[in-house]
């Protein structure tokens, strides 16, 4: 008997109400106001499939509960859980699905789609059909696949509310502007099944990259913040904190609007990089935080002193991005981003040789604009090449160092293999750049900086 009326529970569930007795539900059972519980729960997976086990309560009436059994969840799923998708939605960047599929009588339903610069979110909805505690009504097993492949880094936000389980999977992967997105539940409430959707997406492309190349430095530590991008769902900044080696004090930043109010910050990445030879370390950092509602930002790093957040004022960094062009975020400017577990190998040479470099040389990074030599300028380019007899050597190519003040002084850097750094001052007369001088460094060996770049 008790079987029968499982199976005919999971039947009736499954079942669509009527629109107009689903309309006066809706009207009586939200007629008081909710406040919305917003609690987050993270389960980062790094394997193929993402495993939700989550927890949360709510407490409803049994007519509210039988309710919210039947019918999809009211309102954006997405919005939920995070502040940047919810004015996102409210902004109608969000894609409303409503596709629903039925496994062993257990109706899963994919509600809406998100997808910009930062990342790719889907929410979903499934009834609590057999009445579970949230232990086990939100252990379910989920993958994505991106045009036809295995998205192998993901998290999940998940919470029980009355009678469904809502939820989002999320990834920071970087992925193409637009593709066929599948989404594979194979276990719910403990029963295995197969709950599958596919759907189409196109990123939203609403996200302008602002270049700050900002600097402030006191005594032995640099903070710099090279880039601020804005996109309906959030702020992600890329910044470092240059500090002596061996500095273990736990530093963060934060961030505040014009009016003084502190972004919330919602994800990040964050990296120490030891440079042993210039007796420094330099910490890294990418992080997205709240959309950014005006022009004006502040950037703070600070230091918890046990349990005393500290705020670090004189290496504060303030940007009116009013001042600053806006870009479209392009592939190359997204290497920045949180998408990015690792910079390409290029990159990290082109990095670590100007640091090198200005480090020895008593630079300020923050006083240069820097590029690939061909991006300088062409001409320039192939005949400093061809006196150089490059082609016939093993080097890291040629990087250009400009000042920003003055835009007509710098350096034009390379390194050949044995480590040494060639070093060519070069000045802006008559409309032609040329060498006024150049000398020699000695630096970190190019296949010391492969072992380097490979440990990384």
């Amino acid at each position: 008997m008790d079987n029968e009326i499982h199976n005919f529970k999971r039947k009736v569930h499954a079942i669509p109400i009527p629109e107009d007795k689903l309309d006066t539900a809706i009207t009586k059972t939200i007629s008081t106001p909710r406040k919305k519980n917003r609690k987050l729960y993270y389960l980062f997976a790094t394997a193929a499939t993402l495993m939700i086990l989550l927890f949360s309560s709510a407490f409803v009436s049994p007519v509210m509960a039988k309710i919210l059994s039947q019918v999809p969840w009211i309102g954006s799923v997405i919005s939920y859980f995070d502040t940047g998708l919810e004015n996102a939605s409210n902004e109608g960047f969000v894609t409303k699905i409503g596709e629903t599929y039925v496994s062993q009588d257990i109706p899963v339903t994919i509600t809406e789609v998100y997808y910009d610069d930062f990342r790719l979110v889907v929410g979903y909805t499934i009834p609590n059909v057999d009445d579970l505690g949230a232990f086990e009504a939100l252990d379910t097993e989920v993958k994505l696949g991106i045009d036809n492949q295995t998205v192998t880094s993901m998290s999940g936000h998940s919470t029980l509310k009355g009678d469904q389980v809502i939820g989002t999977i999320e990834t920071t992967a970087t992925l193409p502007d637009s593709f066929t997105l599948d989404v594979s539940f194979s276990e719910i409430f403990h029963t295995k099944g197969d709950w599958n959707f596919r759907i189409p997406v196109t990123k939203n492309t609403n996200t302008l990259a602002y270049e700050v190349g900002k600097t402030k430095e006191v005594n032995n530590y640099k903070f710099e913040v090279f880039t601020i991008q804005l996109a309906p769902s959030g702020t992600k900044i890329h910044m470092e904190l240059d500090m002596p080696f061996g500095d273990e004090t736990a530093y963060d930043f934060l961030v505040y609007n014009d009016n003084g109010n502190r972004l919330g910050s919602m994800d990040y990445t964050k990296k120490i990089i030891p440079l042993v030879k210039f007796d420094k370390q330099v910490l890294k950092m990418n992080a997205l935080f709240e959309p950014l509602q005006d022009n004006l930002i502040t950037i703070v790093p600070v230091i918890d002193d046990n349990g005393t957040i500290i705020e670090l004022e004189e290496l504060a960094i303030e940007v009116d991005l009013s001042t600053i062009k806006g870009q479209e975020v392009s592939n190359k400017i997204m290497g920045f981003g949180l998408r990015e577990d690792k910079v390409d190998k290029k990159t990290y040479f082109m990095d670590y040789i100007v640091e090198e470099v200005a480090s020895e040389m008593g630079l300020q990074l923050g006083e240069y604009n820097k590029a690939e030599l061909p991006h300088f300028n062409l001409d320039f380019a192939i005949d400093f090449q061809k006196e150089q007899q490059m082609n016939n050597q093993t080097v890291v190519n040629p990087i250009v160092m400009i000042e920003k003040k003055s835009g007509e002084k710098g350096y034009v850097v390379y390194k050949t293999e044995n480590g040494v750094n060639h070093i060519f001052q070069v000045e802006l007369k008559d409309e032609n750049w040329i060498i006024v001088d150049s000398f020699t460094l000695q630096g970190k060996m190019i296949r010391d900086l492969e072992m380097s770049y490979n440990e990384e």
